[in-house]
């Protein structure tokens, strides 16, 4: 079995009111963790004066993670092995770090604890 270094942190924008439909839309930035899918580029023709611009766009297919429990020792978050939330599609330039996933040696299902690696992709400001 090889290491799996898949696992990303990034920044999204969320409803704050998305469970009461009659309230305005309200977005703030929330951080989260889940595994990169896919990377897909997009060429896109933009108007530009008076011809169009082909600009590039790219686009992160994640499988953000469930939160399962909190280690109140070293403070970190637990999800459990096959536990996502539904895949989210955002630009690539909303990922922050690349993440390590550390197995949790306990009895039961599979547990996985989720520690920053700062060093492994650069490092941007948190956005809460």
């Amino acid at each position: 079995m090889t290491r799996d270094a898949s696992f990303i942190k990034y920044s999204h924008s969320v409803d704050k009111n998305a469970r009461f439909r009659n309230q305005p839309v309200e977005e703030e930035r929330r951080i989260a963790y889940g595994q990169l899918m896919r990377i897909i580029k997009f060429e896109v023709k933009f108007p530009c004066g008076f011809k169009p611009c082909l600009r590039s766009l790219l686009l992160a297919v994640v499988r953000p993670v469930r939160w399962k429990a909190k280690s109140d020792e070293l403070g970190f978050w637990y999800y459990q092995d096959g536990h996502f939330l539904p895949v989210e599609v955002i630009d690539v330039d909303n990922i922050s770090c690349l993440v390590a996933r550390i197995p949790a040696h306990e009895p039961g299902p599979q547990l996985w604890a989720i520690c920053e690696r700062h060093d492994a992709m650069g490092m941007s400001d948190d956005v809460e």
